[in-house]
């Protein structure tokens, strides 16, 4: 209860249709007064509402507009449209989170807290390496078309040259093409036998990658240590607590290095092969060791993955997505664990579940 009313604070919409608000939040109304107007169709961008155009939705009482559905939104009979707080010295509260939204954002950070997400692990933010989206307009329809804007990832495509012959056309992301650039030619075998990588640029909007005389080194590795099963499920957050492209357009995949609590690397892209490609040509560039590192990854697993995975010298592989039954197969030959569904409280391990400690 507030000032005396309860449920009569908050206004169901009387009938189905297209809301319009007639008021702003913040704006005091008089019990009767028409708020918001509901309509059979879509009102046309850049045309003013009023009452008379549809079905007026009056306030319950007199106070400040608390919410108020947005302009547009099409809701059901019955739907929670608008709330009035009936204090005359309260119309700051208008423009502040309410007690119950600050309270399960509350549950929640304790929960990820208490669950150990990935958003509590270290990293230096020149290891993090972002796509880029950019905002186009479109027309959204449903049961009536309205103008709106959507964030949608950048898709290049680059020639690529490998000593002097070009080879391919990568398409990806925009960001670092070059290191992609190095890790396609290292996993797609297309460095000679007897050389290795020697140099790698961005150049007349190709990318160009150079080989020389000699061989990579291949240290041996040492056995892996085995990680807890709680420290696995500590990365079941981390790509959502670290990506903003897969957040804004649902057209990224993306890829990290951890060990302990450290990320040694993260990227993203489009495709999900060019992930793993990136993140193969770091580890080359950078000599990253990851002979104890887990790779933590949003896309499926067929064996097109195990492969880059085999090649990049990992020997844990957890996704969000769940494998190919070719993808379980080859991680068993290759000696890759395999976690899938990884969340941050369960996954489920199709190969090599000696690594972890349950």
């Amino acid at each position: 209860m507030i000032a005396g009313y309860g449920k009569e604070r908050v206004i169901h919409s009387p009938r189905a249709g297209f809301v319009y608000g007639l008021v702003h939040i913040g704006d005091k109304v008089k019990k009767g007064q028409p708020m918001a107007v509901l309509t059979k169709e879509a009102i046309p961008v850049g045309t003013t509402a009023s009452a008379s155009m549809g079905v007026p939705v009056p306030a319950s009482l007199t106070g400040f507009v608390r919410g108020l559905i947005r302009d547009g939104y099409y809701v059901p009979q019955g739907f929670k449209m608008a709330d009035i707080d009936p204090r005359d010295d309260e119309r700051e509260n208008c423009f502040t989170i309410s007690g119950q939204a600050r309270s399960l954002g509350g549950a929640v950070l304790t929960a990820l807290l208490w669950m150990g997400r990935g958003c509590l692990m270290n990293y230096d933010k020149k290891d993090l390496h972002f796509s880029s989206c950019r905002e186009l307009p479109y027309i959204d329809y449903h049961q009536g078309a309205v103008e709106r804007k959507q964030s949608i990832a950048v898709e290049v495509m680059t020639p690529l040259y490998l000593d002097g012959q070009r080879i391919s056309t990568l398409v990806s992301s925009p960001e670092d093409v070059d290191i992609l650039a190095a890790g396609y030619c290292l996993a797609e075998g297309k460095v000679p036998a007897g050389r290795k990588l020697a140099h790698v640029c961005l150049h007349d909007e190709a990318a160009w990658v150079t080989t020389e005389a000699g061989a990579s080194s291949v240290p041996e590795k040492a056995p892996f240590v085995p990680i807890t099963a709680n420290r696995l499920c500590s990365y079941g957050g981390l790509l959502d607590s670290l990506s903003t492209a897969h957040h804004a357009s649902h057209g990224v995949h993306e890829g990290a290095l951890v060990q302990g609590d450290e990320v040694l690397i993260y990227t993203e892209d489009i495709g999900r092969h060019n992930v793993l490609d990136r993140l193969r040509g770091f580890v080359e560039l950078q000599h990253i060791d990851v002979s104890q590192a887990v790779l933590v990854f949003s896309g499926r697993v067929p064996q097109s993955v195990i492969e880059k995975v085999h090649g990049l010298g990992v020997r844990f592989l957890a996704s969000r997505a769940l494998p190919t039954s070719l993808g379980v197969a080859l991680a068993e030959k290759y000696n890759i664990t395999l976690a899938c569904g990884l969340r941050p409280d369960s996954f489920k391990v199709f190969a090599h579940k000696e690594r972890i400690v349950m």
